[in-house]
């Protein structure tokens, strides 16, 4: 299982686009396998609504999220890319988290620095930790991966283009990548055009 963070680091580190669909559920991860995928990732906001029929407000905890991505990674042969919502907790919580995750066979995890009851990146009335509250968040989850598993990847996702300024949250982006994180994306990101802010 171990060996599959080793191939999503690799697909990291190459020059090649690729894509990771998010899978709820066994069955949609053989789905996604078998149309030729070469990661999978799972979605919190999938999960919640697959198992409570409700939206991804903080309802679904780690015990759930960690038993539901255990199946995933046991059904299909690709790396799995696991969401861990906020780490469920503070810094200790992440190095926790990010070790039994290791131990159930994920390639990844990626923590994003809403505060917790958390909602989908694309709802409103979100709200976010403090960078510094971040940063030991992602450098516990580094700690975790050096003990357990160093090819294991550390993604780290920023809400803050929906209640910072863009610059606030690059520069947020730019000290999660220099804290460890393998992989940072912007959620929820907005445009400007000459129709307005999207």
């Amino acid at each position: 299982m171990k060996s599959r963070a080793k191939v999503f680091r690799k697909l990291l580190e190459g020059n090649k686009l690729f894509m990771r669909l998010c899978s709820y559920d066994a069955l949609s991860a053989i789905l996604i396998e078998q149309a030729g995928f070469e990661v999978i990732g799972t979605t919190g906001y999938g999960i919640t609504a697959s198992l409570v029929g409700q939206p991804d407000i903080g309802l679904v905890g780690y015990a759930e999220m960690q038993e539901r991505s255990r199946t995933i990674v046991n059904i299909v042969g690709l790396p799995v890319d696991v969401d861990v919502d906020t780490g469920y907790g503070n810094a200790m919580n992440v190095y926790w988290t990010v070790q039994n995750f290791s131990q159930v066979g994920a390639a990844g995890v990626r923590v994003e620095d809403q505060k917790w009851p958390k909602r989908c990146g694309h709802m409103a009335g979100k709200s976010i930790v403090s960078s510094d509250e971040m940063l030991g968040k992602i450098r516990a989850a580094v700690k975790a991966c050096d003990e357990e598993e160093p090819e294991m990847i550390i993604g780290a996702r920023t809400d803050a283009r929906s209640i910072a300024s863009f610059e606030e949250t690059v520069k947020r982006a730019e000290s999660y990548a220099k804290a460890g994180a393998d992989y940072v994306y912007v959620e929820a990101p907005r445009v400007s055009t000459k129709w307005g802010s999207l």
